[in-house]
């Protein structure tokens, strides 16, 4: 748990994602969780994979099929000593199906998870018929290593979508489960090309160019989140200035000025007045700093408003 605490950076590769996570670090975490279940500690080995599955969104790179493959292969194993079958069983597809020829390290061919999945069969294929993927202008998008030009996957396991930009840098990241693409991924039937800057037979991307830098562009300005956090600022100095009136009504000397409180009870509701517009003015305040920082950290509306995009 050390080395896996240890290891990560502090500097921030976007808006959401606030740390930046390497293959070589990967590696290390995959060899301390396999360490972890060969001691039959299957609890702090789970603890340390899903960590990891926080944290994979953020790879600088594109994800390597074969580590992604022995993280599958770990998390099966895992859950499967934890009594997940469930778990076991999409996490053990997800191995099968990223690398298949990586195998079941030592586990014999007769073990109780390989006979599992083996009656558990090929999952189907699925994924909106209608629809087409939308990204960015020469970019692309890979599921657990792989390119793909439709929304379409095998059902019941898990996927590392991420998404790149036209120069080959990574710009978004996430989990998904199955076809359960997101509609703001989906649009018009359309043809994708593979772009130059991958090579499928390495499975490697030459990225060209800098890098994005990190924060806000032109390009992915969270323009919903910003005008939400324009509005409630207005919003709290229109209640800050009612709460003024309410204060200098509390104040004012009805025998100088017209309109004045001159009774206990008008007293009593101009300062109430005063005080509860003042609240909402903070609240409202609060709220407006509050949605423009989510905006850069959330960045624009995807469903749910998943963390760790740029994209969606």
């Amino acid at each position: 748990m050390i080395v896996l605490l240890s290891m990560f950076s502090a500097s921030a590769q976007e808006a959401g994602c606030s740390t930046i996570y390497s293959a070589a670090e990967l590696d290390t975490v995959l060899e301390e969780a396999d360490r972890l279940i060969q001691n039959a500690d299957v609890d702090r080995a789970l603890t340390v994979l899903r960590k990891t599955q926080d944290l994979m969104p953020c790879l600088d790179t594109l994800a390597d099929r074969r580590q992604l493959a022995v993280y599958g292969r770990s998390m099966a194993i895992a859950s499967f000593y934890q009594q997940d079958e469930v778990a076991a069983t999409r996490w053990g597809r997800m191995a099968e199906q990223t690398a298949p020829d990586l195998g079941w390290g030592e586990l014999p061919e007769t073990h109780p998870l390989l006979e599992m999945l083996a009656e558990a069969g090929e999952p189907p294929l699925g994924g909106p018929t209608d629809k087409g993927l939308v990204v960015p202008k020469k970019g692309a998008i890979f599921m657990n290593g792989s390119f793909v030009d439709t929304p379409e996957a095998r059902a019941e396991v898990p996927y590392l979508v991420q998404i790149f930009n036209g120069n080959g840098y990574p710009i978004d990241g996430y989990w998904q489960d199955g076809s359960a693409f997101p509609e703001a991924l989906l649009g018009e039937p359309t043809e994708l090309k593979m772009p130059s800057w991958y090579d499928p037979v390495s499975g490697k991307v030459d990225p060209r160019g800098k890098p994005p830098t990190p924060g806000k562009t032109k390009s992915d300005f969270p323009v919903p989140q910003v005008a939400i956090a324009g509005g409630l600022v207005v919003a709290s100095g229109v209640l800050y200035a009612l709460a003024g009136t309410q204060a200098a009504k509390v104040k004012c000397d009805p025998r100088e000025k017209d309109g004045c409180p001159t009774t206990p009870a008008e007293l009593a509701s101009a300062q109430s007045a005063a005080n509860w517009l003042s609240l909402g003015a903070g609240v409202a305040l609060a709220g407006g700093i509050g949605v423009g920082v989510t905006g850069f950290v959330l960045d624009g509306g995807s469903p749910g408003l998943v963390v760790g995009g740029r994209f969606r």
